[in-house]
């Protein structure tokens, strides 16, 4: 391996340790914090998310051994039922609990589509759920990240983030790049739980 892939890999495998043990969700603010902590803040090939994600991979099989499979059951589970309770907008399971590389603080992300976003906090608001208004960054097309509108709610000690995006955008693939993998819908889920078991 040569110096510069050792240095990205170095970056890679850290930014997934900051994402395991740490809390820091967001793949760019890990990856910075990474590149900073080792000393290589302005290093020219900074690892792309996929590399960090098979780091995180990594890092879980080695020292989450014991307890991955059933904490990405646990998850994926809660994540159906949340799912299922949003059933009218489209739910679509996306990051590390759909991948299978959630960590202790991965939230459970799901994309939704309603016709407004004060569809869902109706519906959040009858079932009586307390939650917080936020937003998150998406890339749209390989463009910048843009804001979208956001809800947090916590589903036993678990945080449930639901990125509430454009009807128009429910056809595409999000964030997939392989046909053969799922793309989060209730019935992968059911699957990957089926197929767990």
């Amino acid at each position: 391996m040569n110096p510069k892939d050792r240095s990205k890999w170095r970056i890679a495998r850290e930014a997934a340790r900051l994402m395991a043990e740490d809390g820091v969700h967001d793949w760019n603010m890990a990856r910075s914090k990474a590149a900073a902590r080792l000393g290589f803040k302005h290093h020219p090939g900074l690892p792309t998310r996929d590399e960090i994600d098979a780091a995180l991979g990594e890092h879980h099989r080695l020292y989450r051994f014991a307890v991955q499979t059933q904490h990405i059951a646990r998850l994926r589970q809660l994540a159906l039922e949340a799912m299922k309770f949003f059933r009218r907008f489209s739910p679509r399971l996306v990051g590390g609990v759909l991948d299978g590389n959630a960590g202790a603080y991965t939230p459970i992300t799901i994309y939704l589509f309603p016709d407004t976003p004060e569809e869902v906090m109706q519906s959040l608001m009858e079932a009586r759920i307390p939650f917080e208004q936020t937003s998150v960054f998406l890339n749209g097309n390989g463009e910048r990240p843009e804001p979208v509108p956001a809800l947090e709610f916590l589903v036993d000690g678990v945080r449930v983030e639901l990125c509430l995006l454009s009807v128009a955008l429910k056809r595409q693939a999000i964030g997939r790049r392989e046909k053969s993998r799922p793309q989060g819908t209730i019935e992968d889920v059911e699957i990957l739980l089926r197929d767990a078991v």
